[in-house]
């Protein structure tokens, strides 16, 4: 059974701050000489920002009667030590993490608590996207109970839907000053980051400094790494910033994709590189990007992600690009899509050989050979496909490893 303790000091509101000690003092007192165990909850307390009331705490601490617990809950670490308090066994510590629902607390609570009745496999929907965060399925259910089909909103929700990005724009990120909020929205676009990538991105210097801020706030920032180089933002607050920066500043949106794509480039990670060059709707350079490594990637198999950016360029531009066609060719027809690849092998057929340089045409027939051998060999069609395999490998140049290497898999499969 709760029992409350009241205790009531007169004139407590306009006590000056100096002041605190003397009243402390009188609490313990007050408390310890209660013969019964007391919690005292302290919410919100993020919000206080003068030393002199952390240093009061911190008193209050070191003198807290046995029988006496004290609740902190906060947004971000208190700031006054607690070292000493862990190295006792005297801090029981819950972090965001701890606090994350799982499928089962969140069938629970969306049908105890919100009167909802969904499949497991929704739930489960629900609790990776918002990441088992307590207030974004609370956000959630309430729009929910606006929808009549429950499937469809759960598979289109995302941080830009109105009760999230409200919640998100309003009660979390309008209290951080001005630079803090510049910092989250123009990061915002990186599904990663380092301290590194995001001066590359904003234009700053101060990543490091930003991001251990942020981290000290528990801003919706997550640690990727042992190492504390690494980083993430929560899904939906990640998602509510890049909607609405690409909504208000269109142009900045792409900037800031171009700059991370330039990193990435210098970092010789091709694939982030080529993503944030397709985001900030630069398809020149995309399909730049794209030439130098499709071949590396179509040999590590990297099949969906070929097509995927692939399709992602314009026509215009896919089709001042040949190389581009033959390898979106080769992709079609390796990842099982035949009419699609057979239609653009046909296409490439038919090119006029005047728009390909005059040393490269042989490699470039080569090509067109190989995709052949390819297709036949799919079909069943043997004759055709050596004969195709054979024409490749007397054009291909001996360093085009990766499509001679598709032509002897094809000429292997037709005598097996």
């Amino acid at each position: 059974m709760f029992r409350l303790l009241e205790w009531e000091r007169p004139g407590l509101r306009s006590l000056p701050l100096a002041s605190l000690q003397s009243l402390l003092v009188e609490l313990i007192n007050v408390l310890d000489a209660e013969a019964r165990d007391i919690v005292i909850i302290l919410d919100d307390y993020h919000l206080l920002e003068a030393p002199t009331l952390h240093d009061s705490l911190v008193f209050f601490l070191k003198h807290l009667p046995q029988r006496v617990h004290l609740v902190l809950a906060s947004r971000s670490e208190p700031s006054f030590p607690l070292a000493q308090l862990r190295v006792r066994g005297s801090l029981l510590e819950l972090h965001s993490a701890d606090l994350r629902f799982t499928s089962a607390e969140a069938t629970a609570f969306l049908g105890q608590s919100q009167q909802l009745s969904l499949e497991p496999a929704e739930v489960q929907a629900l609790v990776e996207h918002t990441e088992g965060w307590a207030a974004g399925l609370r956000l959630v259910s309430l729009s929910l109970q606006e929808h009549t089909n429950a499937s469809r909103f759960i598979s289109q929700f995302t941080g830009s839907h109105h009760a999230v990005l409200e919640y998100l724009l309003n009660d979390v990120l309008e209290h951080q000053p001005e630079h803090v909020q510049r910092f989250l929205a123009h990061t915002s676009v990186l599904k990663s980051f380092t301290a590194s990538l995001c001066d590359a991105v904003t234009g700053e210097g101060d990543g490091r400094a930003m991001l251990a801020f942020l981290a000290q706030k528990n801003l919706f920032l997550l640690l990727l790494d042992d190492k504390g180089t690494w980083y993430r933002y929560h899904h939906l607050l990640a998602e509510a910033l890049s909607s609405r920066l690409r909504q208000d500043q269109p142009e900045l949106f792409c900037a800031l994709h171009r700059r991370a794509s330039e990193w990435y480039e210098r970092q010789n990670l091709s694939e982030e590189a080529i993503q944030h060059a397709l985001a900030s709707t630069d398809f020149e350079h995309a399909a730049d990007l794209l030439e130098r490594h499709v071949e590396g990637l179509l040999h590590q198999s990297e099949l969906t992600g070929v097509l995927r950016w692939l399709d992602l360029l314009p026509i215009h531009v896919l089709k001042k690009r040949l190389w581009l066609q033959a390898a979106l060719a080769r992709a079609l027809i390796a990842s099982g899509h035949f009419e699609r690849g057979e239609q653009c092998l046909r296409d490439l057929e038919y090119v006029n050989r005047e728009k390909v340089e005059a040393n490269a045409r042989d490699r470039f027939d080569g090509r067109i050979a190989a995709l052949s051998a390819e297709f036949s060999c799919v079909r069943g069609e043997t004759q055709k496909a050596l004969a195709s395999a054979r024409q490749a490998l007397t054009l291909l140049p001996e360093d085009d490893l990766v499509w001679r290497t598709s032509v002897l898999q094809v000429v292997f499969h037709t005598h097996i």
